[in-house]
């Protein structure tokens, strides 16, 4: 793990696109990420502090979103992109983020993390994957302080558990 912040007071700083084009920053922040070895995903939070252009313009979103993907390829690396729900969301897919509906069809895969109205846990829900299904998963507070799997005794939970098992397998190599 490499946190890296690029919170500063001066929001040109930590913009990674403006105008329509990738800004220095971008093309900094790729240059250092390629000095770290094994590295293997990137989290961007949150593209209200990242991406200054017009959110609801379908062109500009699909050329930042195909900026991220050829940074991806050429880091061969995974980035999650952390954008707000759209208040207009109507539990479809392209629906799911504010703006456009390109945030969602430009990328690989889209979920959420959700507040259930039963009084559990959130809820964390795959609603749009490329080649294969839409899945989600119960989570509960660890005695930690770190959401995991809700430890329900039926056969989805089960599921659930050996999913999460070898995903954590797999990012541990």
């Amino acid at each position: 793990v490499f946190p890296l912040s690029l919170t500063t007071d001066d929001p040109d700083a930590r913009t990674l696109w403006s105008r329509n084009a990738p800004t220095p920053q971008l093309i900094a922040l790729e240059a250092e990420l390629a000095e770290i070895d094994g590295m293997r995903l990137l989290v961007l939070d949150n593209v209200s502090l990242l991406f200054d252009g017009n959110e609801i313009d379908r062109g500009e979103v699909s050329r930042f979103l195909g900026c991220l993907n050829g940074m991806a390829r050429r880091l061969n690396i995974g980035v999650i992109l952390v954008h707000h729900a759209s208040k207009s969301n109507d539990g479809t897919s392209l629906r799911m983020a504010s703006g456009s509906t390109a945030w969602v069809a430009q990328c690989r895969a889209a979920a959420e993390l959700r507040k259930q109205s039963s009084g559990l846990g959130p809820r964390f829900a795959v609603r749009k994957i490329n080649n294969a299904s839409e899945w989600e998963i119960d989570l509960a507070w660890t005695p930690d302080g770190v959401l995991g799997p809700l430890d329900h005794d039926d056969e989805k939970a089960r599921h659930d558990r050996v999913f999460l098992t070898c995903l954590d397998a797999i990012t541990r190599r």
